[in-house]
Parts: C-alpha cells; structure tokens; sequence
C-alpha cells in the first residue's frame, strides 16, 4: 500500500494539515479530502453571509481537487456536510440542490449533514468531508 499526500497548488497552502490522502493498494486507489469550505484560492471564505455561494465554492473546490488527483465526482462514495447554520442550510434546500446538480449531477453518494456550533474557519457556514475510490 502506498500513501501519497496531495496538496493541489490551487489550494491555500495547509499548516500542520494536508488537503488529500490518496492510498493505493491491490484493490484500487481512495482518496480521501479533509474538510474543504468554500474557500478561494487567497484563503478567503466567499461571501461569509451567503450558504448557497459557500456550497458552490465547496463542491467546485472538491470537484477540482478530485479531478487534479486523477478521479472523477463520480467516484465520491461517502460525504459529510458539516453546518454551523442548519436552519439557514434547510432554508435554502432548493438552492443547494440546484447547486448539487450543477458539480454533481445525478450522482449522490452516501452523506450525512451534521451541525455544528463553529466551524473552524470563520465566516464558513459549509465545510465538507468526502472519500473517493478510484478504479
């Protein structure tokens, strides 16, 4: 088994973290994403009012870093959407889901939404976890 660490260039450069796992082994390769916000290549977390626009940074951030790591959306077979605003992110389910199908089309792995107090970056109301297996 072989695990490469992978921090895409596109990505603000991580302190005491990295961005991607990748494992090979005899059964294929996984990737594995920490949590990615909506977060632009500076650092800056985009428009720290607005859920949808932090969703669609998010899922573009993800998409990226999955195809720069050789794998496509289509791979992602686990997500955890963390919150610290559910009330807001439930207000706004029609928005996201146009948002999902925009980076992810019909294509929906296994997920779970939890919320939370705080997130880690501030002004985030979205940070998002996932694997992916790569055949």
């Amino acid at each position: 088994m072989q695990v490469e660490i992978i921090n895409p260039p596109f990505f603000v450069k991580p302190v005491g973290y990295s961005h991607m796992s990748k494992i090979t082994g005899p059964a294929g390769t996984m990737l594995f994403l920490g949590g990615i916000c909506g977060m632009d290549e500076n650092g800056a977390i985009v428009d720290p009012e607005n859920i949808v626009a932090q969703f669609d940074r998010a899922l573009s951030n993800i998409k990226q870093a999955i195809e720069y790591a050789g794998g496509q959306v289509e791979h992602v077979a686990r997500m955890r959407i963390f919150t610290s605003d559910m009330d807001n992110y439930q207000s706004h389910m029609r928005e996201l889901g146009q948002v999902w199908k925009k980076h992810f089309g019909k294509h929906y792995p296994a997920m779970a939404l939890l919320g939370l107090k705080q997130l880690f970056d501030l002004g985030a109301k979205i940070e998002i976890e996932c694997e992916a297996f790569l055949p």
